[in-house]
C-alpha cells in the first residue's frame, strides 16, 4: 500500500507546479488579446475642402532605458490637390532691388541666429549662443541695443516667435520632464510657463507656431495626442482649446520624427516637414485637423537609401508659393538645392545650387544653399550659396549672397563679402523690403535695399 500513497503525493506536487506555471501564461495571453482589440478613436470633424501651411521644434528628453524601439504604424495620408484650399490667385508686380554694401551692426564672439523681423522693421528677434545654452533677445538695428527676454538649452529647442499684440516672445525649451512653452514680456526673471508636454522616444516631439498675423497660437506633439489652440486678441491669450490629433497616425515610413512648421499667410494651414528620419511633407488645417501630403520630390528610386527631405521651408508673403531647401540622405549632407511650389497649379520650380557659386571660382566643389528669404514681390528670393572645396581643393567654405528670380531662373550675386556661415537661421528680409539682415563672420550685417518697378 505504500506505493499508491507515494504516487498520489507525486501527482499532487505535479498539479501544484502546473498551476503555478499556468498563472503567468494566462496573463500573457490576456494582454496580447487586449493589444489586438481595436481601440476607439475620437474623430475630429472636418468641414473644409481637401488641401492645406513661424516654426518651432523642441528636442525630447532622453528616453528611459525601459522604452523599446517602435516601428512606423501610420497610414499614408491622401495627396494634396491643386489649387490648394484657401489659395488666393493673384499676380504680383515684379520689382527691382538695389543693395548697399553689408554693414556690421552687431559684433559678437558666439554664433547668432536670426529668427524674425518685428513689424516696425527696425528690431529683430535673435538668439545668441551663450555656451552652454542660448539667450532669446530683441535686437534694435538702429541703436544696437539688445534686450534679453529669456534663455534655454539651445537653438535646437526650436525658433521663438514675437507676438505684437502681447508685446511678448513665445518660445519652446526642453526640460527634464518634457518640452515647455514659455512666454516672456521682457523680464528674464519673470517668465511664465504656458504649457508643458511630456515626450518620449516613441512619440512625436513637441512643436509650436504663431500665425503670421499674431492672432493664433498652436502647439502639439508629446504623448497627449492633442492639438492645442489659443486665440490671441486685445492683448490677451484665449483659453486653451484642445482637439484629438495624433500625428503618428500619418508617420508611415519612420516613427517619431522631428517636425518643423511654416504657417501659410492668410490661412489656417501649416506646412509640417520632418528631418531625414521620415522625410515627411504634410499640410495641416489647424481648424479641422485635416492632413494631406505634398509630393515635393517626385518619384524617387526605391533602391536608393538617400531620400529627399526639407531642411527649411518658407511661404511667400502672399501665401501662393512655398520655397524649400531640399537635401538627401543623412548628416553631414553633401548637397542642397531650392524647390518652389506654386500652390495654384502644383508646378515645381527647381534651382540648382551651382547657380549660387562665386563667378570667379572654378565650378568644381560641393555646392549648397544655406538659407533663403522672400522679397516683398513674391517673385524674388535672397539666397545664401555655399561652396566647399572650391576648384577641387580643400579650402574653407565660401558663402555669398545672391538675388534669384525663380520664375526666370536668373541669379545675380549681391555681394562679394563673406556672409552667412550658418544653415537655416541666417537670413531675414524685412516686410517693407527696405532691409536685409544676414549673418556675417563676426556677428550680424545689414544691407539697405532700394526698390523699383520692373519695366
Amino acid at each position: 500500500m505504500q506505493q499508491p500513497r507515494n504516487l498520489k503525493g507525486l501527482f499532487e506536487i505535479l498539479l501544484v507546479i502546473g498551476i503555478i506555471l499556468a498563472i503567468p501564461l494566462f496573463f500573457v495571453i490576456r494582454s496580447q488579446a487586449q493589444a489586438a482589440e481595436p481601440t476607439a478613436t475620437m474623430v475630429w470633424p472636418t468641414n473644409t475642402p481637401q488641401g492645406v501651411g513661424g516654426a518651432m521644434t523642441a528636442a525630447a528628453p532622453t528616453p528611459a532605458p525601459s522604452e523599446m524601439p517602435v516601428v512606423a504604424t501610420g497610414k499614408e495620408p491622401p495627396a494634396c490637390s491643386f489649387p490648394l484650399a484657401q489659395t488666393r490667385i493673384m499676380v504680383s508686380q515684379s520689382e527691382t532691388y538695389t543693395f548697399s554694401k553689408p554693414q556690421v551692426v552687431l559684433t559678437v564672439k558666439q554664433p547668432i541666429h536670426v529668427y524674425q523681423w518685428l513689424p516696425d522693421n527696425q528690431r529683430a528677434l535673435i538668439g545668441e549662443e551663450t555656451n552652454p545654452g542660448e539667450s532669446v533677445a530683441i535686437f534694435n538695428t538702429q541703436t544696437g541695443k539688445i534686450q534679453v527676454f529669456g534663455s534655454r538649452g539651445s537653438a535646437s529647442d526650436g525658433p521663438p516667435a514675437w507676438v505684437t499684440s502681447l508685446n511678448a516672445v513665445i518660445y519652446p525649451r526642453t526640460a527634464v520632464t518634457g518640452s515647455q512653452l514659455m512666454i516672456s514680456r521682457g523680464d528674464p526673471a519673470n517668465i511664465q510657463l504656458l504649457d508643458e508636454l511630456k515626450s518620449t522616444s516613441n512619440t512625436p516631439r513637441f512643436f509650436a507656431g504663431v500665425k503670421p498675423d499674431g492672432s493664433q497660437l498652436i502647439y502639439l506633439g508629446g504623448s497627449d495626442k492633442q492639438l492645442h489652440n489659443r486665440n490671441i486678441s486685445q492683448g490677451a491669450l484665449g483659453a486653451v482649446q484642445s482637439h484629438p490629433f495624433d500625428i503618428s497616425q500619418w508617420t508611415y515610413r519612420n516613427p517619431a520624427p522631428v517636425f518643423r512648421m511654416a504657417w501659410r499667410p492668410g490661412s489656417t494651414q501649416v506646412f509640417l516637414y520632418s528631418n531625414e528620419f521620415g522625410n515627411y511633407t504634410f499640410l495641416l488645417d489647424v481648424n479641422t485637423g485635416q492632413v494631406c501630403e505634398l509630393n515635393l520630390f517626385g518619384k524617387e528610386d526605391s533602391n536608393d537609401w538617400r531620400k529627399s527631405w526639407v531642411m527649411t521651408g518658407h511661404w511667400s508673403p502672399n501665401g501662393r508659393f512655398l520655397a524649400v531647401v531640399r537635401t538627401k540622405g543623412g548628416l553631414p549632407i553633401d548637397f542642397s538645392d531650392l524647390l518652389v511650389l506654386d500652390t495654384v497649379t502644383g508646378k515645381l520650380y527647381q534651382t540648382d545650387a551651382t547657380k549660387f557659386g562665386p563667378s570667379d571660382l572654378d565650378p568644381q566643389g560641393k555646392h549648397f544653399i544655406s538659407d533663403v528669404a522672400w522679397a516683398p514681390d513674391n517673385q524674388h528670393l535672397a539666397v545664401i550659396g555655399r561652396v566647399d572645396s572650391a576648384g577641387g581643393k580643400s579650402t574653407s567654405p565660401i558663402d555669398r549672397l545672391f538675388l534669384l528670380d525663380f520664375l526666370g531662373g536668373k541669379a545675380v550675386q549681391v555681394s562679394s563679402d563673406e556672409l552667412g556661415p550658418n544653415f537655416e537661421t541666417n537670413l531675414l528680409w524685412s516686410s517693407d523690403g527696405s532691409k536685409l539682415m544676414v549673418m556675417c563672420p563676426n556677428g550680424l550685417c545689414l544691407l539697405s535695399v532700394q526698390k523699383g518697378v520692373q519695366p
